[in-house]
């Protein structure tokens, strides 16, 4: 049953977050329908309404671009008219999960990026974090998710009513783990142990970073780029010069 963003046909309503896609249909799954991106507190007003999944999805009219077309858009990107709050509606409350390594001294790299309420991109937004956001807590989590979840996403905080699951690429460590030295220019940050999986960035000679953990032959640091692994033969305790 539908539970996220639960407005009414005739209510107008604001977007809570920038970047977010009004489709022609509420398939998700293809770019192709996509009709225009909304902007942070555009107005809408609601036409239609159907449940999909978890989510509502709301047919809207954009009073704010008024030359845009009208489509179709999920409602945990929706918050009532004269609310500030970026959380969504009915936020699902969490609990901490264990964690073994953790800084407080973290932010949000990058735009449109989600806390979520699983380590996963299918579980509901708790809150939509600005890019520079500074967090309260950033963990290694131990007892939720699968294994290639525990090392591709981290928990974070803003304070304990604004937390949830973030992908790690997503957040700038600034300090607070034991720390090394990139060793060989460009070595690349992938988001999880295998020379398969994505690149984040790539990390120059010299450039200090925070130590995670070490998974066989790689260890999961901390950048100022985001976070991900690298191979542990690639870091040394003192700069290379």
């Amino acid at each position: 049953m539908a539970s996220y963003g639960n407005f009414n046909i005739n209510d107008t309503v604001k977007v809570n977050t920038t970047g977010v896609r009004v489709r022609s249909s509420t398939d998700t799954s293809s770019s192709s329908n996509v009709l225009y991106t909304a902007a942070k507190n555009d107005t809408m007003y609601i036409h239609l309404k159907k449940a999909v999944g978890n989510y509502y999805w709301y047919y809207v009219e954009n009073k704010t671009q008024t030359t845009r077309p009208q489509g179709w858009i999920r409602g945990d990107f929706l918050k009532a008219s004269g609310s500030t709050d970026d959380t969504p509606t009915n936020p699902t409350t969490l609990t901490d999960p264990s964690y073994d390594v953790s800084f407080s001294s973290g932010s949000i790299y990058g735009s449109n990026v989600r806390m979520r309420s699983e380590p996963n991109t299918s579980s509901s937004v708790t809150y939509y974090p600005q890019n520079g956001l500074a967090l309260t807590l950033v963990a290694q989590f131990t007892n939720v998710g699968t294994a290639e979840q525990r090392r591709s996403w981290v928990y974070c905080k803003r304070g304990e009513g604004t937390k949830g699951y973030v992908y790690a690429r997503y957040v700038r460590y600034s300090g607070g783990l034991s720390e090394k030295y990139i060793q060989n220019n460009n070595v690349n940050l992938r988001v999880l142990p295998t020379t398969s999986s994505d690149v984040i960035t790539t990390l120059a000679k010299d450039t200090k970073v925070g130590v995670f953990a070490t998974y066989n032959d790689w260890t999961r640091i901390g950048t100022t780029k985001g976070i991900g692994w690298v191979k542990s033969s690639f870091l040394g305790n003192t700069v290379a010069g």
